[in-house]
């Protein structure tokens, strides 16, 4: 059995119940558009590491 999830009038994904040899699990699938994400920050540069050489 399947049901559709819905946030603000928009379905955002589905909820799977699965009932096989007398246990029952639950699956969440969220789609998220990559349009719909804040823009990556840049990962902070590291201390102890030192920068490469650029070949000349």
């Amino acid at each position: 059995m399947s049901i559709e999830v819905e946030a603000g009038g928009e379905v955002i994904g589905t909820l799977h119940r699965d009932a096989e040899d007398g246990e029952v699990s639950y699956a969440v699938h969220l789609t998220i558009l990559e349009e719909d994400l804040p823009p990556a920050a840049r990962p902070a540069p590291v201390p102890d590491s030192p920068s490469p050489k650029r070949r000349r």
